[in-house]
Protein backbone atom coordinates (compact mmCIF):
# COMPACT_ATOMS: atom_id res chain seq x y z
CA UNK A 1 0.00 0.00 0.00
CA UNK A 2 1.34 3.34 -1.23
CA UNK A 3 2.06 6.09 1.78
CA UNK A 4 3.13 9.51 1.38
CA UNK A 5 3.80 12.18 3.93
CA UNK A 6 1.07 14.63 5.16
CA UNK A 7 1.66 18.34 4.19
CA UNK A 8 4.74 20.38 6.34
CA UNK A 9 3.15 22.90 8.95
CA UNK A 10 5.18 25.60 9.77
CA UNK A 11 7.67 23.66 12.40
CA UNK A 12 7.56 20.84 9.89
CA UNK A 13 8.77 23.43 7.31
CA UNK A 14 11.78 24.02 8.39
CA UNK A 15 12.50 19.89 8.44
CA UNK A 16 14.39 18.16 6.05
CA UNK A 17 11.69 16.42 3.26
CA UNK A 18 13.50 13.13 4.82
CA UNK A 19 12.82 14.44 8.55
CA UNK A 20 9.03 15.12 7.76
CA UNK A 21 8.85 11.72 5.98
CA UNK A 22 10.44 10.06 9.11
CA UNK A 23 7.94 11.90 11.59
CA UNK A 24 4.85 9.99 9.45
CA UNK A 25 6.09 6.97 8.28
CA UNK A 26 4.79 3.73 9.18
CA UNK A 27 6.90 1.32 11.73
CA UNK A 28 6.61 -1.21 9.19
CA UNK A 29 8.36 -3.09 6.14
CA UNK A 30 8.38 -1.80 2.80
CA UNK A 31 10.30 0.68 0.22
CA UNK A 32 10.90 3.57 -0.03
CA UNK A 33 10.99 5.74 -2.53
CA UNK A 34 13.28 8.97 -3.22
CA UNK A 35 13.25 11.48 -5.43
CA UNK A 36 14.47 14.87 -6.58
CA UNK A 37 12.71 18.69 -7.16
CA UNK A 38 11.84 17.49 -10.97
CA UNK A 39 10.20 14.32 -9.36
CA UNK A 40 12.93 11.96 -11.05
CA UNK A 41 13.22 9.11 -8.93
CA UNK A 42 16.88 8.98 -7.75
CA UNK A 43 17.12 6.08 -5.00
CA UNK A 44 15.38 3.32 -4.07
CA UNK A 45 15.47 1.40 -0.64
CA UNK A 46 14.14 -1.12 1.80
CA UNK A 47 13.64 -1.39 5.35
CA UNK A 48 12.21 -3.41 8.41
CA UNK A 49 11.19 -0.97 9.69
CA UNK A 50 10.74 2.27 7.35
CA UNK A 51 10.25 5.02 10.21
CA UNK A 52 13.84 3.75 11.61
CA UNK A 53 15.28 3.75 8.18
CA UNK A 54 14.45 7.22 7.18
CA UNK A 55 14.76 8.53 10.75
CA UNK A 56 18.84 7.16 9.73
CA UNK A 57 18.36 8.98 6.34
CA UNK A 58 17.16 12.24 8.14
CA UNK A 59 19.93 11.85 10.34
CA UNK A 60 22.94 11.17 8.60
CA UNK A 61 25.43 14.07 6.90
CA UNK A 62 24.00 15.66 4.00
CA UNK A 63 25.89 14.27 1.08
CA UNK A 64 24.90 14.44 -2.42
CA UNK A 65 22.09 11.91 -2.37
CA UNK A 66 20.73 13.95 0.66
CA UNK A 67 21.08 16.98 -1.12
CA UNK A 68 18.89 16.45 -4.02
CA UNK A 69 15.63 14.83 -1.85
CA UNK A 70 12.89 17.10 -2.23
CA UNK A 71 9.77 14.32 -1.61
CA UNK A 72 10.11 11.03 -0.13
CA UNK A 73 7.09 8.22 -0.59
CA UNK A 74 6.90 4.97 0.45
CA UNK A 75 5.26 1.54 -0.21
CA UNK A 76 4.33 -0.87 2.48
CA UNK A 77 5.34 -4.76 1.78
CA UNK A 78 4.23 -7.87 3.88
CA UNK A 79 7.18 -8.65 5.10
CA UNK A 80 10.59 -7.97 5.34
CA UNK A 81 11.44 -10.46 2.21
CA UNK A 82 8.94 -8.39 0.21
CA UNK A 83 10.43 -5.54 0.89
CA UNK A 84 13.69 -6.96 -0.58
CA UNK A 85 12.35 -8.39 -3.40
CA UNK A 86 10.42 -5.29 -4.54
CA UNK A 87 13.55 -3.45 -4.15
CA UNK A 88 15.60 -5.27 -6.20
CA UNK A 89 12.69 -5.63 -9.16
CA UNK A 90 12.90 -1.74 -9.34
CA UNK A 91 16.66 -1.44 -8.86
CA UNK A 92 17.20 -3.58 -11.87
CA UNK A 93 14.47 -2.34 -13.97
CA UNK A 94 15.07 1.52 -13.38
CA UNK A 95 18.22 2.62 -12.47
CA UNK A 96 18.20 4.83 -10.38
CA UNK A 97 21.14 6.67 -10.45
CA UNK A 98 22.18 6.37 -6.51
CA UNK A 99 22.00 2.24 -6.88
CA UNK A 100 24.84 2.16 -8.95
CA UNK A 101 26.38 -0.27 -6.92
CA UNK A 102 23.68 -3.27 -7.70
CA UNK A 103 21.76 -1.91 -11.01
CA UNK A 104 23.66 -3.87 -12.97
CA UNK A 105 22.55 -7.08 -10.89
CA UNK A 106 20.31 -7.52 -13.81
CA UNK A 107 20.64 -11.05 -15.73
CA UNK A 108 17.54 -11.51 -17.73
CA UNK A 109 17.85 -14.74 -18.09
CA UNK A 110 15.48 -17.17 -20.18
CA UNK A 111 14.79 -21.17 -19.41
CA UNK A 112 15.03 -23.09 -21.92
CA UNK A 113 13.91 -26.74 -21.48
CA UNK A 114 13.79 -29.01 -24.53
CA UNK A 115 11.90 -32.57 -23.34
CA UNK A 116 13.11 -35.46 -25.32
CA UNK A 117 10.10 -37.92 -24.61
CA UNK A 118 11.32 -40.84 -26.37
CA UNK A 119 14.96 -40.90 -24.78
CA UNK A 120 13.53 -40.02 -21.31
CA UNK A 121 15.80 -37.40 -21.26
CA UNK A 122 15.61 -32.86 -20.68
CA UNK A 123 18.01 -30.44 -21.89
CA UNK A 124 17.89 -27.49 -19.23
CA UNK A 125 19.20 -24.32 -20.39
CA UNK A 126 19.86 -20.39 -19.64
CA UNK A 127 20.32 -17.87 -22.08
CA UNK A 128 19.76 -14.20 -22.46
CA UNK A 129 18.16 -14.94 -25.75
CA UNK A 130 14.57 -15.80 -25.95
CA UNK A 131 15.06 -18.11 -28.95
CA UNK A 132 15.23 -21.70 -28.66
CA UNK A 133 15.59 -24.80 -30.41
CA UNK A 134 12.84 -26.62 -32.49
CA UNK A 135 10.15 -28.08 -29.45
CA UNK A 136 11.72 -26.75 -26.62
CA UNK A 137 9.44 -24.95 -24.23
CA UNK A 138 10.67 -21.23 -22.68
CA UNK A 139 9.96 -19.67 -19.37
CA UNK A 140 10.94 -16.01 -18.29
CA UNK A 141 12.55 -14.13 -18.49
CA UNK A 142 14.26 -13.73 -14.80
CA UNK A 143 15.46 -10.60 -13.57
CA UNK A 144 17.34 -12.36 -11.32
CA UNK A 145 18.81 -15.36 -12.15
CA UNK A 146 22.57 -15.72 -12.96
CA UNK A 147 26.05 -15.64 -11.42
CA UNK A 148 27.03 -13.04 -9.31
CA UNK A 149 24.00 -11.79 -7.94
CA UNK A 150 23.72 -10.60 -4.47
CA UNK A 151 20.34 -9.56 -3.84
CA UNK A 152 17.57 -11.70 -1.88
CA UNK A 153 15.88 -12.60 -4.97
CA UNK A 154 19.14 -12.85 -6.91
CA UNK A 155 20.41 -15.64 -4.54
CA UNK A 156 16.93 -17.29 -3.84
CA UNK A 157 16.78 -17.62 -7.76
CA UNK A 158 20.38 -18.79 -8.47
CA UNK A 159 21.33 -20.64 -5.87
CA UNK A 160 17.48 -22.21 -5.74
CA UNK A 161 17.52 -23.05 -9.38
CA UNK A 162 20.82 -25.49 -9.17
CA UNK A 163 19.06 -26.50 -5.90
CA UNK A 164 15.98 -27.70 -8.30
CA UNK A 165 18.15 -29.39 -11.05
CA UNK A 166 20.03 -31.35 -8.00
CA UNK A 167 16.21 -32.74 -6.86
CA UNK A 168 15.40 -33.23 -10.00
CA UNK A 169 18.33 -35.50 -10.65
CA UNK A 170 18.35 -37.11 -7.00
CA UNK A 171 14.30 -38.03 -7.84
CA UNK A 172 15.34 -39.90 -11.07
CA UNK A 173 17.82 -41.81 -9.45
CA UNK A 174 20.46 -41.57 -12.25
CA UNK A 175 24.49 -42.35 -10.65
CA UNK A 176 25.60 -42.00 -7.04
CA UNK A 177 27.41 -39.11 -7.20
CA UNK A 178 26.11 -35.68 -8.36
CA UNK A 179 27.02 -34.20 -11.45
CA UNK A 180 29.66 -31.15 -10.90
CA UNK A 181 28.11 -28.51 -13.15
CA UNK A 182 24.81 -28.57 -10.37
CA UNK A 183 27.12 -28.84 -6.85
CA UNK A 184 27.24 -24.93 -6.62
CA UNK A 185 25.54 -22.75 -5.92
CA UNK A 186 26.36 -20.91 -9.55
CA UNK A 187 23.32 -22.08 -11.90
CA UNK A 188 24.98 -23.95 -15.24
CA UNK A 189 24.32 -22.84 -18.10
CA UNK A 190 23.13 -26.09 -19.59
CA UNK A 191 22.27 -29.43 -18.15
CA UNK A 192 21.14 -32.83 -19.19
CA UNK A 193 18.97 -35.04 -16.42
CA UNK A 194 16.75 -37.73 -17.10
CA UNK A 195 13.03 -36.93 -17.06
CA UNK A 196 9.87 -39.08 -16.67
CA UNK A 197 7.39 -37.94 -19.38
CA UNK A 198 4.35 -38.07 -16.81
CA UNK A 199 6.12 -34.91 -14.90
CA UNK A 200 5.95 -32.72 -17.81
CA UNK A 201 3.40 -31.00 -17.08
CA UNK A 202 3.63 -30.25 -13.55
CA UNK A 203 7.05 -29.45 -14.69
CA UNK A 204 5.49 -26.92 -16.75
CA UNK A 205 3.41 -25.38 -13.88
CA UNK A 206 6.44 -24.95 -11.97
CA UNK A 207 8.46 -22.72 -14.19
CA UNK A 208 5.18 -21.34 -15.21
CA UNK A 209 4.77 -20.27 -11.61
CA UNK A 210 1.41 -21.47 -11.53
CA UNK A 211 2.04 -24.78 -9.31
CA UNK A 212 4.42 -26.06 -6.84
CA UNK A 213 3.19 -30.06 -6.91
CA UNK A 214 6.20 -30.64 -8.78
CA UNK A 215 8.45 -29.97 -5.55
CA UNK A 216 6.80 -32.74 -3.16
CA UNK A 217 6.46 -35.39 -6.16
CA UNK A 218 10.63 -34.69 -6.37
CA UNK A 219 11.22 -35.21 -2.75
CA UNK A 220 9.52 -37.98 -1.97
CA UNK A 221 11.69 -39.94 -5.03
CA UNK A 222 14.38 -38.46 -4.10
CA UNK A 223 14.64 -39.22 -0.43
CA UNK A 224 14.85 -42.95 -1.89
CA UNK A 225 18.43 -41.90 -2.02
CA UNK A 226 21.05 -43.38 0.74
CA UNK A 227 20.51 -42.00 3.77
CA UNK A 228 23.67 -39.77 3.71
CA UNK A 229 21.85 -37.94 1.22
CA UNK A 230 18.99 -36.68 2.34
CA UNK A 231 19.92 -33.76 4.42
CA UNK A 232 21.36 -32.33 1.11
CA UNK A 233 17.89 -33.34 -0.45
CA UNK A 234 15.49 -31.37 2.07
CA UNK A 235 17.84 -28.43 1.96
CA UNK A 236 18.01 -28.26 -1.76
CA UNK A 237 14.10 -28.96 -1.50
CA UNK A 238 13.61 -25.32 0.70
CA UNK A 239 15.91 -24.05 -2.31
CA UNK A 240 14.06 -24.86 -4.81
CA UNK A 241 10.66 -23.41 -2.98
CA UNK A 242 12.58 -20.10 -2.80
CA UNK A 243 13.26 -20.01 -6.48
CA UNK A 244 9.66 -20.77 -7.44
CA UNK A 245 8.91 -17.75 -5.70
CA UNK A 246 11.42 -15.53 -6.30
CA UNK A 247 11.30 -16.79 -10.25
CA UNK A 248 8.50 -18.33 -11.55
CA UNK A 249 5.70 -17.07 -9.30
CA UNK A 250 7.38 -13.48 -9.14
CA UNK A 251 6.79 -13.01 -12.94
CA UNK A 252 3.63 -14.93 -12.90
CA UNK A 253 2.26 -12.39 -10.75
CA UNK A 254 3.57 -9.34 -12.54
CA UNK A 255 1.77 -10.69 -15.75
CA UNK A 256 -1.06 -11.27 -13.84
CA UNK A 257 -1.11 -7.27 -13.04
CA UNK A 258 -0.32 -6.04 -16.25
CA UNK A 259 -2.94 -8.37 -18.14
CA UNK A 260 0.49 -10.24 -19.87
CA UNK A 261 -0.50 -13.57 -21.70
CA UNK A 262 0.92 -16.42 -21.29
CA UNK A 263 4.17 -17.03 -22.50
CA UNK A 264 7.64 -15.55 -22.00
CA UNK A 265 7.80 -12.20 -20.82
CA UNK A 266 10.73 -9.86 -22.53
CA UNK A 267 13.25 -7.30 -20.86
CA UNK A 268 11.86 -4.34 -21.78
CA UNK A 269 8.09 -5.54 -21.37
CA UNK A 270 8.96 -6.02 -17.85
CA UNK A 271 10.90 -2.65 -17.09
CA UNK A 272 7.77 -0.70 -18.49
CA UNK A 273 5.55 -2.64 -16.29
CA UNK A 274 7.71 -1.44 -13.57
CA UNK A 275 8.09 1.62 -14.84
CA UNK A 276 4.30 2.12 -15.02
CA UNK A 277 3.32 0.97 -11.37
CA UNK A 278 6.21 3.61 -10.01
CA UNK A 279 4.49 6.39 -12.53
CA UNK A 280 1.61 5.51 -11.08
CA UNK A 281 2.31 5.85 -7.35
CA UNK A 282 3.50 9.27 -7.62
CA UNK A 283 0.56 10.20 -9.92
CA UNK A 284 -1.80 9.34 -7.16
CA UNK A 285 0.35 10.92 -4.29
CA UNK A 286 0.59 14.28 -6.75
CA UNK A 287 -3.32 14.02 -7.23
CA UNK A 288 -3.96 13.47 -3.18
CA UNK A 289 -1.66 16.48 -2.63
CA UNK A 290 -3.30 18.51 -5.52
CA UNK A 291 -7.12 17.50 -3.78
CA UNK A 292 -5.51 18.38 0.07
CA UNK A 293 -4.73 21.94 -1.17
CA UNK A 294 -7.57 23.66 -3.38
CA UNK A 295 -6.98 26.55 -5.63
CA UNK A 296 -9.55 28.92 -4.11
CA UNK A 297 -7.77 32.23 -5.38
CA UNK A 298 -6.61 33.27 -2.11
CA UNK A 299 -2.55 32.63 -2.60
CA UNK A 300 -0.16 30.09 -1.59
CA UNK A 301 -1.55 27.89 1.10
CA UNK A 302 1.03 27.09 4.06
CA UNK A 303 0.97 23.76 3.08
CA UNK A 304 2.64 24.89 -0.56
CA UNK A 305 5.39 27.32 1.29
CA UNK A 306 5.81 24.08 3.30
CA UNK A 307 6.63 22.84 0.41
CA UNK A 308 9.18 25.49 -1.01
CA UNK A 309 10.64 26.04 1.74
CA UNK A 310 11.03 21.89 2.13
CA UNK A 311 13.11 21.91 -1.66
CA UNK A 312 17.03 21.88 -1.91
CA UNK A 313 18.29 25.04 -2.11
CA UNK A 314 16.22 27.25 -1.81
CA UNK A 315 14.31 25.89 -5.20
CA UNK A 316 10.48 26.00 -5.28
CA UNK A 317 8.61 23.14 -5.11
CA UNK A 318 6.65 22.51 -8.35
CA UNK A 319 2.22 22.75 -7.97
CA UNK A 320 0.37 19.33 -7.45
CA UNK A 321 -1.12 20.54 -10.97
CA UNK A 322 1.83 20.75 -12.95
CA UNK A 323 3.68 18.01 -11.11
CA UNK A 324 0.22 15.41 -12.07
CA UNK A 325 0.77 17.20 -15.87
CA UNK A 326 4.53 16.00 -15.48
CA UNK A 327 4.03 12.64 -14.76
CA UNK A 328 1.13 11.96 -17.55
CA UNK A 329 3.98 13.51 -20.27
CA UNK A 330 5.42 10.65 -21.89
CA UNK A 331 8.68 12.18 -21.10
CA UNK A 332 8.47 11.39 -17.34
CA UNK A 333 11.88 11.72 -16.50
CA UNK A 334 12.29 7.91 -14.52
CA UNK A 335 15.89 6.75 -15.29
CA UNK A 336 16.35 4.25 -18.38
CA UNK A 337 13.15 6.14 -20.14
Amino acid sequence: MMREHAPANGREARQSPLARAASTAPAAPGVYFLLNRKRELVYVGMAKDLRRRLRQHANAPRDALYRRVADVLWEETADEDAAGAREADLIVALQPPYNAAIAGDGKWAYIHVAAHTERGRARFTLEKDIGAADGARTYGCFPHLGAGVGSLPGIACSDGYAAFLRLLWAAMGEGTHYPGRITRGTPPEDFTVALDPDDLPALHGFLSGTSRRLLPSLSVRAMQRPAFMRAGIARDYRLAEAFFAHGPRALRRLRLRHGFGAGPVGQERIERALRREVEDLLARQAEAQRRREPDDGAGPSPARQAGRAGCPDGAAAASPRSRARRLRDPRFPLPGR
